[in-house]
C-alpha cells in the first residue's frame, strides 16, 4: 500500500526566504510538510527550477534544498509547490502549527 504524503498548515504568516541562482527572495509558506512545501511568492517561479527555503528559526536558519514541481500565477503573486531533495522529517515540527 503507497503511503500518502502528509502536508500540515503552517503558523499563520510564516514567512521564509527563496535561494535562487544568485537572488534572495521573500516567500509566504502555507503548506509544509516532509517532503515539500507549498509557497506563494511575488517573483516568478519555474517548473524544475533548483532552489533553497531557508526557514528563520530561533537565532539559526533551516535550509531546505529541493525543486519546484508546480506553479501557477495568481493575480499579484505566483503560486508554487517545491519538493525537497531530502526529507525533513525532524526538522519541520518546529515549524508547523
Amino acid at each position: 500500500m503507497k503511503e500518502r504524503r502528509r502536508f500540515y498548515r503552517v503558523r499563520k504568516d510564516t514567512l521564509a526566504t527563496l535561494c535562487k541562482e544568485d537572488t534572495l527572495t521573500p516567500v509566504k509558506v502555507y503548506d509544509l510538510g516532509a517532503g515539500g512545501a507549498g509557497l506563494i511568492s511575488l517573483s516568478s517561479l519555474k517548473i524544475n527550477e533548483r532552489v533553497k527555503l531557508l526557514f528563520p528559526y530561533k537565532e539559526e536558519k533551516i535550509l531546505f534544498e529541493g525543486r519546484i514541481v508546480w506553479a501557477r500565477k495568481g493575480k499579484k503573486e505566483w503560486w508554487a509547490g517545491m519538493l525537497f531533495y531530502r526529507p525533513q522529517f525532524l526538522l519541520i515540527s518546529h515549524l508547523i502549527s
